[in-house]
Formats: C-alpha cells, structure tokens, sequence
C-alpha cells in the first residue's frame, strides 16, 4: 500500500503530542490515525517505511558512486587520459566545460529518443 507520507506525519505528531502530554483528545486523535490507516497497523506501515528507507539508501549510494565516478573522469588528469572527455578536434574537456558538453549532449539524446 502507498503511504501518503505528507498526510500521516500530521497524524503521528498529533498521537504523539497528545500521549506525551496526558491530553484527553488522544483518543480522537488515535481514531484519525487509525481511520487513515484502514487495514494497515502502525507496526505494518512502520516496516514499510523502513523497506522504503532501505530501497531509497540503497540508491543514494549507488548515485554517489557515480558522481564520484562522474568527478573523478571531470577532474584535470592530464591530456594523456583516456579517461579524458574528447571533443572532436579540441583538447581534452574538464571541469564545467566537460560538464556542459555531456549535459548538452545528452539532451540531445532525449529529443532525439
């Protein structure tokens, strides 16, 4: 089941605040999460955050990997490189030039895919 995130942390603070506080509306507020909810208990959807949380980390490593890759190729290495980026008939592109000839050409790419 897709959580709406954005509609149950209001849900959840609410629960939270009024329990903390000994507040007589943590019932009503409980109700609230519970008819948000469904069939779904806090415990399911708690595991389903954290297979989310570890899908999304699992990502953001892999996309650090390639900026790191991506940096390590920009870097100025020496014109002798070959994993300098070339452009027909010019010295070998780093840094933001070399950033702006790929973005470029793989715009290019998409129109054209």
């Amino acid at each position: 089941m897709p959580i709406d995130k954005e509609r149950l942390q209001p849900l959840l603070w609410a629960v939270v605040g009024a329990w903390g506080a000994g507040d007589q509306d943590l019932q009503v507020h409980t109700d609230a999460l519970d008819e948000f909810l469904g069939e779904s208990t806090v415990e399911e959807v708690a595991l389903e955050l954290l297979a989310e949380l570890e899908l999304l980390e699992a990502e953001n490593e892999a996309l650090r990997k390639d900026a790191q890759r991506w940096r390590f190729v920009r870097s100025p290495i020496g014109t002798g490189s070959s994993l300098a980026i070339w452009q027909e008939g010019r010295m070998p592109l780093f840094s933001a030039i070399a950033d702006a000839v790929v973005d470029e050409a793989m715009a290019k790419e998409a129109s054209h895919g």
